[in-house]
This record gives C-alpha cells, sequence and structure tokens, in this order.
C-alpha cells in the first residue's frame, strides 16, 4: 500500500504543528515497515537454511540407509507395533477358505491401518501346481512347497474334487502322518547315537504289516530276515521301525524329539492353525511301536507342518520358520511389517547328512523309486533328491491316505515339498509323482524358462 504523501495535500493550509504531528506518525510507519521487512527477511533466510539443512540431512542418510528391507522393518515394528501374530490375525480366517487378500485391516495394541500385504507366494509355481493336480482331480489333495533356508513358502495349493467346500487342505491337521512319522523315529534313534544308517536289525513278517507277535516278541527262526536301517527306511518297514520305537529310542525320546520336530504346538508360521499331534502312551509298549512306525491314525499332520519336516533335514537340522507373509505396507506407503523368521537347531548337522542318506534311498531305491524312475539320467542327474513316503486309510477325510514329502538341492537353491492325496475308491495320481513334476518345474535350466 504506497504511503500518502502529505506534501501535495490541503494539509499544507493546516497549522505547521498539525503538519509536523503528521510527519511524525508517517516517520513511525516508516520505521515499523522497514522493521517488518528485515524480521520477514530473518524468517526467509531461516527458513531456506532449515530446508537446506533438512536437504542435507535426508542426503546423508540415505548415503546409509540400509538396502534389506529387515533392517526398516524393525524400526517399523518398533513404531508402528505390527508383528507377526497381527499378521496371523488378519489372514488366518481367510486362508482357512483358500483366499490371500491383498488388502487387510492391520491392528496394532495401539494403531490399525488399512494394509497391502506381499506374500511369498510365486506365482507360476502356484499356478503350474495348480493345473498339475487338475490334470488328475484326486478327492483331496494337498501341496505345500517352500524353501528350507528361508522358510519362504512359495505355493500352497488345495483341491477338494466332489465338495463346493473351500476348506485350505494345505492347513487341515486331521491327515494320518503314518510312515512321515519314521522320520522323527530315525532322527531320534540317529541323533541320540543309537543307530546309523548301516545298522542292521533283524525282523519277520511284511514290510507293511505290524503285529504285536513281530514287535514285542520276536523270535528269530528260518523266516527271519536281516535289514540295515536305510533299506528299513527306504522300503518303510513297519517292524523295524516299531522295534526301535519300543527297545531302542523309548517313549521319552520319542516324545521329545516329535516335539522338537514341532508336533503338539503351534505351528511357527504367520498363520494360526490347529498343532500336529502324538497319541501314544508312554507306559504302552504296542502304543509305541504304533507310533514309532507310523501305523496310527493318533498321529495327525498338517500339509504345512509336514513340509516342514524335510525342511529340517535339507537345511542341516536347522528350522527356519516358515513364513507365508513377505511384508505389508501401509495404503499411504510405510513399510508396516518385514518378516524376520527365527531359527533354531533341531537336529545335529551329521544327524541331518545321516536322514538325507535314508531320504535319497527312498527315491532312488525304496517305496518312491518307480516315480522317479530315469529321474537321475538327464538334466536333474546332479539334483541331489530325497524323501519319505507315507500310506494309511485316514478318517479325516475319509479314505485313503497316501504322502510324499522330500526336498531337492541343486547346491545353490533348496525346495521343500509335502504331498498328499487322499483316495476314496480309486487312485488317481501318486504324490511321488507329483512331487517329482514340481521339482522338474522348480529346477529345470533358465534356458527352458519362459
Amino acid at each position: 500500500m504506497p504511503r500518502r504523501d502529505n506534501s501535495h495535500s490541503s494539509g499544507l493550509l493546516r497549522k505547521n504543528s498539525r503538519a509536523r504531528r503528521q510527519q511524525g506518525v508517517s516517520s513511525q510507519f516508516e520505521n515499523n515497515r522497514r522493521k517488518a521487512e528485515t524480521r520477514f527477511f530473518l524468517a526467509k533466510l531461516l527458513s531456506w537454511f532449515f530446508k537446506a539443512t533438512l536437504a542435507v540431512v535426508v542426503f546423508i542418510a540415505f548415503q546409509f540407509y540400509p538396502e534389506s528391507p529387515v533392517e526398516t522393518s524393525r524400526t517399523h515394528e518398533q513404531v508402528w507395533g505390527i508383528e507377526k501374530h497381527h499378521i496371523a490375525q488378519s489372514i488366518t480366517n481367510d486362508v482357512l477358505t483358500n483366499e490371500y487378500p491383498s488388502f487387510v485391516r492391520l491392528m496394532a495394541d495401539d494403531y490399525d491401518f488399512d494394509a497391502i500385504v506381499h506374500y511369498n507366494i510365486e506365482p507360476e509355481l502356484n499356478k503350474y501346481i495348480d493345473e498339475l493336480i487338475l490334470r488328475y482331480k484326486p478327492d483331496y489333495t494337498a501341496i505345500v512347497a517352500m524353501q528350507p533356508h528361508t522358510g519362504r513358502i512359495l505355493a500352497m495349493s488345495s483341491y477338494v474334487r466332489a465338495s463346493s467346500d473351500e476348506q485350505n487342505m494345505t492347513v487341515h491337521s486331521g491327515f494320518p502322518a503314518a510312515s512321515v512319522f519314521k522320520i522323527v523315529t530315525a532322527a531320534a534313534a540317529i541323533d541320540s547315537g543309537i543307530a546309523k544308517p548301516s545298522s542292521t536289525y533283524l525282523y519277520n513278517g511284511k514290510d507293511t504289516s505290524l503285529y504285536k507277535s513281530n514287535v514285542l516278541r520276536h523270535k528269530t527262526n528260518k523266516w527271519t530276515r536281516n535289514t540295515s536301517l536305510t533299506r528299513a527306511f527306504a522300503l518303510s518297514i513297519n517292524t523295524v521301525f516299531g522295534r526301535i520305537g519300543v527297545f531302542d529310542v523309548g517313549a521319552e525320546k520319542l516324545q521329545t524329539y516329535a516335539d522338537r520336530f514341532g508336533f503338539n504346538q503351534p505351528v511357527p508360521v504367520d498363520i494360526t492353525i490347529e498343532p500336529s499331534k502324538t497319541g501314544f502312551s508312554s507306559d504302552d509298549e504296542w502304543s509305541i511301536a504304533e507310533a514309532a512306525s507310523g501305523y496310527t491314525r493318533d498321529t495327525t499332520i498338517s500339509p504345512i507342518h509336514a513340509a516342514l519336516l524335510p525342511a529340517i533335514i535339507a537345511n542341516d537340522g536347522v528350522m527356519v520358520e516358515p513364513n507365508l507373509v513377505d511384508f505389508a505396507v501401509d495404503a499411504a506407503g510405510p513399510l508396516l511389517y518385514q518378516s524376520e523368521p527365527s531359527s533354531i537347531e533341531v537336529l545335529d548337522k551329521d544327524t541331518a547328512d545321516d536322514l538325507r542318506v535314508l531320504m535319497r534311498a527312498t527315491v532312488k531305491r525304496g517305496s518312491a523309486r518307480k516315480h522317479f524312475r530315469k529321474f537321475f539320467k538327464g538334466t536333474y542327474a546332479d539334483l541331489d533328491v530325497g524323501g519319505k513316503t507315507g500310506t494309511l486309510t485316514g478318517e479325516n477325510p475319509k479314505g485313503k491316505t497316501e504322502w510324499f514329502v522330500g526336498y531337492g538341492d541343486s547346491g545353490d537353491d533348496k525346495l521343500a515339498i509335502a504331498t498328499v492325496t487322499v483316495s476314496k475308491e480309486k487312485w488317481r495320481v501318486k504324490p511321488a509323482y507329483l512331487a517329482r513334476k514340481i521339482l522338474e518345474e522348480y529346477f529345470k535350466p533358465a534356458s527352458s524358462k519362459g
């Protein structure tokens, strides 16, 4: 606003005293204006200085900003309070019905967020598995694939043939573990120094049978056979494992190793599912024999837990907690959660090495050999593969339950797999065959990938 000039007004005709007073007011106004301009300039200068300082701080911070999202996750967890159990609360109900929501409401103790969840699922691998199952359509099928060394769940595929029920069978814990539990029995015997792959055992009866007389009242006769632990594992000889459980390992040690492998406790994954269970009695020898050989419906397991067993062995005896969610961000952008799976040593590395000897024999000379025929003569000749089969008629769901759990190790990467099918009347595909096709897909040469 321009300053009024009294020298050009009618005020010149007024008394000199009034002119002097007006001149004083104008001088004061001019002084105030100059002071205001000075304050404005200083404020601008301080603002520029603050912005310049902030820019320098941001620049320096980004020079040392960690590339790994794990470090930022620690900061955000401290700030926002989002942890694994909050992730589980937000996605479990959907996952149990075969949904994997990208947009969820994350609720912590002090905050809640509209979040975007990023899963570890590899879409192409999961799509391949889904299509593989639909090619055969067993009555029930569940397949889980995960990386043993990272715990990342790369695929979860579930199928129910004769129902519109969307229950996710990969987290269903009612499947009988069957002979998959022989992994636990063998681990207990080897890790305790009781046995090694070359240890020999006498037994009577068929490989697939289990009778009290052959287990609890063994008598050597002309029908008695001699076998190694490796062969007994590969062919899944029930009597040998029943006797190992009762007379070598014992109930207490068997329970200890079952617990080490995650039975009777929540599966350490970022969704909430029912625990796998063992049901033998420590004062009942026959109950111990049934459990040690897997010849019981009282020992149950979920496919997501079953995949952990070969994962532990493939990872030198160390269990890395399985994780379905990689990270979650606020809808506005900030990182809220980053998976940081814990690990724990379940077995000694030498024990894991010996168990891989047993599992390799299963696919090369044992119960899964016909499904891996010619597998090791071509592209995958150098791939280290091992596994364990299992078969038992179950009640939940009803039908003949068949398992294959195993691993593939290329030296650069590893994959652990659990495949289970249930057949009501006739079988359509064997789990070991499904596992072979998945391993071929996952480890196929880069030149043949799309």
